[in-house]
């Protein structure tokens, strides 16, 4: 019950972030512009679906583990994941990239318009998604109400970052917007994660002698 409130507010951000980019940028550019940027921000948010499979099977392990005290298993099981999330993650972002234009040209020619964007979403979505896996571990370790903060601060940096530079590039500059925040959120939560558990949440993985429990 103590923990219901910071979990609604975690959930509540990914849905307000996905749309503020394109109602921000609707307002002050106008639908033309949200138009062209919505299937970039649309295509970039595919990378992410490894991210939420991996993380819905990961999250009972990740509690078990470590009301257990299992941190060495724990570490070898998140680093395992990790790889497997950027790898994909990857995949993924790198197609999109190549195959920007013709991914853009299904909606229409217009719609090319949209591939510096679609370039930098997908940089910062990869790079988010690669070390995302920290919001589920310190959600899991009782550590939810630090996510819960670390994401509504994104999420007003996101509001700020985005009625800064939409004025100045358009929809190059809500992608840059967004990318930034998302990619502050991950970091933050990675150094959280390293702080307070002892764990290394990147692709490194870090020495089993120096986990601790904290």
């Amino acid at each position: 019950l103590a923990s219901a409130l910071p979990f609604m507010l975690i959930e509540s951000i990914p849905i307000i972030n996905a749309q503020t980019d394109v109602l921000m940028l609707g307002a002050m550019r106008g639908v033309d512009a949200a138009g062209l940027y919505a299937p970039a921000n649309r295509g970039a948010q595919l990378i992410t679906f490894i991210l939420m499979a991996v993380g819905s099977s990961l999250a009972p392990t990740i509690a078990s583990a470590y009301a257990d005290s299992r941190l060495l298993d724990l570490q070898q099981t998140i680093t395992k994941s990790v790889r497997v999330v950027a790898g994909v993650a990857f995949l993924f972002s790198a197609t999109l990239i190549v195959c920007g234009h013709w991914y853009l040209n299904l909606f229409g020619p217009e719609f090319i318009q949209g591939q510096r964007a679609l370039y930098i979403l997908c940089i910062g979505t990869f790079i988010s998604t690669s070390i995302g896996l920290s919001f589920m571990i310190l959600n899991m370790t009782g550590h939810e109400r630090y996510t819960a903060k670390v994401g509504w601060i994104t999420t007003v940096l996101n509001i700020v970052l985005n009625a800064i530079f939409i004025p100045l590039w358009g929809v190059e500059g809500a992608a840059i917007a967004t990318s930034s925040s998302i990619m502050l959120g991950g970091f933050l939560s990675l150094f959280a994660v390293r702080q307070k558990l002892g764990i290394d949440a990147t692709l490194m993985g870090l020495p089993a002698k120096r986990i601790t429990k904290k």
